[in-house]
This record gives C-alpha cells, structure tokens and sequence, in this order.
C-alpha cells in the first residue's frame, strides 16, 4: 500500500471513479487503499448511493423443489418375529430371531456356534 493519507487529487480521483460507477475494490486497487477505506471515505463525503441490484417489492422466485418420488404401497408381510428371547432351558443358544434356537449355547456366551458367528464380528471384520 501507498500513503495513507487523502490528498485532494486523491479525492478528487475517488469522486469520479465513484461517479463513473467503479466497484470499491477496483478503486482501492487504484488508489493503494483497502476497499474498506473506500466505502468509509465515501459515506464521509455523502457520495450516492449506488442503485440496488435487488429489486424490491417484486415477489420472490419460486423455489425448485426435490423431484416427488413414487413410493409404491406396502403389501402386508409376515407375522412379526419374536423380538425378546423365550422362556429356554438356560444352557440352550438364546437367539432371538425366527423362533429361537435350541442347541446347546457356547461357553460363556448366550447363543450356539452357529449364532455367534453371526452376532459377533471380530476386528479383522470376519465372523468370530
């Protein structure tokens, strides 16, 4: 940046760039000076305002919406799985999908072999 100070031909040079329509960035870039500076100068002298380029009282656009997408009807499925374990043996797998399971549980866990491979993921993300 150059020097700071408003000079007259320096005045004189923002009133006429304004005048003439400039943007504020092109006339800093021409004086040295922030854009900033510009408007704060120019509000200081009382310069015209410039024309708005939004057009008030006009109504709004309307707004693009997301396409409606067809969703077809749902038929009935079913009858609903028995989400809760029921009343097993204790030793027997406590799988609680698809009527359950009763084949003997693994040591220390809830459900068979067969079951834990599908409940139990290892950190490799195969089946434990």
């Amino acid at each position: 940046m150059t020097d700071q100070t408003w000079t007259p031909e320096r005045l004189d040079l923002l009133r006429k760039r304004w005048l003439e329509g400039r943007s504020c960035s092109a006339i800093a870039g021409e004086l040295g000076v922030t854009k900033n500076a510009v408007v704060g100068k120019a509000h200081r002298l009382k310069l015209p305002a410039w024309k708005d380029p939004i057009v008030r009282g006009m109504p709004p656009k309307p707004k693009r919406g997301l396409p409606v997408l067809y969703v077809p009807p749902v038929e009935p499925g079913p009858e609903p799985v028995e989400l809760f374990p029921r009343e097993r043996e204790p030793r027997t797998c406590q799988w609680p999908f698809a009527g359950g399971c009763d084949a003997p549980r693994e040591h220390r866990r809830p459900y068979c072999t067969r079951h834990c491979c599908l409940a139990y993921v290892g950190r490799t993300g195969r089946a434990a």
